[in-house]
């Protein structure tokens, strides 16, 4: 490259700075820091803590993000096209789960089985009931 060349630096061809953020499960992820200054609790954690810049030190996610609402696209920036359809896609997320959850909550299994079942499955008769009754003789003496 020449030097005019090098004198003019298009944004995108700049030097992207990186935050490194560990998710719920335990994974660690590397995003922009211009995307991830949208999030006000990353820039607190970054602010307040210095974390974020080194995997050693990522900035560790809650289980629950804040609210994952749509961001303001005021001038049509891709990224943020890009991070409003990512939100769009953890919101339904979030959703489904808890309703599985509700769902498992509500069909909480009970045990039906007798005590007579619960017996035999312990003392591992493999859950076969069999009943068996014995006469007693009992001498009686006068």
């Amino acid at each position: 490259m020449s030097e005019t060349e090098l004198a003019v630096i298009k944004p995108e061809q700049a030097l992207k700075t990186y935050i490194w953020l560990q998710c719920v499960d335990g994974s660690i992820q590397q995003v922009e820091e211009e995307v991830a200054m949208f999030c006000p609790m990353i820039c607190r954690e970054m602010v307040n803590n210095g974390t974020g810049s080194s995997k050693n030190h990522a900035i560790a996610l809650p289980e629950r993000e804040e609210k994952l609402e749509p961001l303001k696209n005021v001038n049509d920036d891709p990224r943020i096209r890009l991070l409003n359809r990512l939100y769009a896609k953890k919101r339904k997320e979030l959703q489904e789960r808890q309703k599985l959850k509700d769902v498992q909550v509500q069909e909480e299994q009970k045990d039906e089985r007798s005590l007579d079942e619960l017996l035999c499955f312990i003392n591992g008769d493999g859950g076969i009931i069999t009943v068996s009754y014995t006469t007693c003789v009992i001498p009686f003496t006068v």
